[in-house]
């Protein structure tokens, strides 16, 4: 659904698609916060049989970092100081007192802590990569030394593989559209554990992980056996071109990465790229381009349906048979640029080139409109055209109509 889509899309860019928390609510923006910790993972993985197999995108998902810390700190400090003097005239004595106190207190406290998070896809391929063909174990050569490849292997292909976060959309698709439910209501142990462990009335959330190949090429049959081969095909044998992935891979340096965006970019390149490589390939452009499409991870190139611009003028007829002595009604129209009060329609012979000496004529001043022409002065039978010309003059302002008078 479409808001399947934003979600997985929304995912893939860091989040689930889940709208903003509303300022000053604490909730919800820890509900956010969890939220944008979830993502989705899209990677794209190559392999070839000259390379092995690596990846072109990688990313990871559901990064969580969180960092704690605290610092606290108290001090307290006292003094006191007195002086106290007392004099005796009497007998000349004299008492001095001085008392002084002082204390102090100090606090201090810290605390920290930090957490992360953070996976991956680890996916594993390693398909068979030897190409050559055997015969009984012994590799078979051409006459010149040069091994002769196993028609039919694959040679190079491209996948995605798709990690789409914890949804209870995914546990439905799980039982729904993945598990045969035949097999689920067997007795098999694979189907009695699957059936305890679906919690159907909870329905939780199930994360799930999708493939699919976006590009596959394969090695050319053998050119001594006739196996129905494509012209293109034999063209590419003739060149040494092996598949369809050794060719994509000789054109691509040429080709404008620009022009690698979109399928309409790509077609208006793609000619003049083959005449400087590969001439020979030109009659197979159009084929050649639905294997650089998907080469380069874009759909497959359909051109837009012609379009065929409305004539400037129109002449028409209900009728292109008409008995003579009945009169003949043409309908017209024409643009602004071409409108004229001296617009006209004549009748020719069918075998005139031109509407010079017509047989029967009439102005034609408006837009659009109609006018009516007798057939009692035609000659005979046979067949005729009817002219529509511009301003007093014998330029056609559409192809002429051709009728026949009975």
């Amino acid at each position: 659904t479409q808001e399947q889509y934003a979600k997985v899309v929304a995912g893939m860019a860091g989040g689930t698609g889940a709208a903003p928390a509303a300022s000053g609510d604490l909730a919800k923006g820890r509900a956010a916060n969890r939220s944008a910790s979830r993502r989705n993972i899209a990677n794209t993985y190559v392999w070839t049989a000259q390379g092995g197999f690596f990846s072109e995108t990688t990313s990871t998902t559901d990064q969580v970092t969180e960092t704690h810390s605290g610092s606290y700190s108290m001090s307290h400090a006292g003094a006191f100081s007195a002086m106290f003097s007392i004099g005796l005239k009497i007998s000349s004595a004299k008492v001095s007192l001085d008392v002084s106190a002082g204390g102090g207190y100090s606090l201090t406290r810290t605390k920290s802590g930090s957490q992360s998070r953070t996976f991956s896809l680890d996916v594993a391929c390693n398909p068979e990569r030897a190409l050559q063909k055997l015969n009984g174990g012994t590799p078979v050569l051409r006459p010149d030394g040069t091994p002769v490849l196993a028609p039919g292997r694959v040679d190079a292909y491209r996948f995605m593989t798709f990690y789409l976060d914890a949804n209870s959309d995914n546990f439905e698709d799980f039982y729904g559209k993945v598990i045969d439910p035949e097999w689920l209501d067997g007795t098999e142990p694979g189907a009695l554990a699957l059936n305890q462990a679906r919690q159907t009335d909870h329905k939780p959330p199930c994360w799930r992980i999708m493939h699919r190949v976006t590009f596959v090429s394969r090695i050319l049959p053998d050119a001594t056996v006739d196996t129905g081969d494509t012209a293109l095909q034999k063209a590419m044998r003739t060149l040494n071109i092996t598949s369809n992935y050794t060719l994509a891979t000789q054109l691509d340096p040429l080709i404008d990465p620009a022009a690698t965006v979109d399928p309409d970019s790509l077609q208006a390149v793609l000619p003049t790229v083959l005449a400087a490589a590969f001439p020979q390939l030109l009659p197979h452009t159009r084929e050649i381009l639905d294997i650089l499409a998907p080469y380069y991870n874009l759909p497959i190139y359909h051109p837009a349906a012609a379009v065929t611009p409305a004539p400037a003028s129109t002449l028409t007829t209900s009728s292109t048979t008409v008995t003579k002595g009945t009169p003949l009604t043409l309908r017209y129209s024409t643009t602004p640029e071409n409108l004229s009060v001296h617009n006209w329609i004549g009748l020719t012979p069918a075998a005139q080139t031109t509407a010079h000496n017509a047989l029967v004529w009439q102005y034609a001043p408006d837009a659009t409109g109609a006018v009516t022409l007798a057939t009692t002065a035609l000659p005979g039978p046979g067949a005729y055209k009817a002219w529509y010309l511009h301003n007093n003059d014998y330029t056609p302002l559409g192809a002429p109509l051709t009728f026949t008078v009975t």
